[in-house]
């Protein structure tokens, strides 16, 4: 992205966007299944994220998704 320096706050931030899309793209109807959630822990762990930031991440996506529901 032209104009963006990499620090390290830029790359954590970058990095839990990628994890929240791909919470976005398993969350369905039924839930995680537990092939989707193994997948979602190996991307956690490779992106270095913290399992209560992980946690965070979905429970907040659960939220603003049932707010819009209402």
């Amino acid at each position: 992205m032209p104009n963006t320096s990499d620090t390290p706050e830029y790359a954590a931030f970058r990095k839990m966007q990628v994890y929240e899309a791909a919470v976005a793209d398993v969350h369905g109807a039924d839930g995680v299944s537990a092939k989707e959630r193994l997948l979602l822990e190996r991307l956690r762990a490779s992106l270095g994220i913290a399992e209560t930031d992980a946690a965070r991440i979905e429970r907040d996506w659960i939220e603003r998704r049932q707010l819009k529901t209402v």
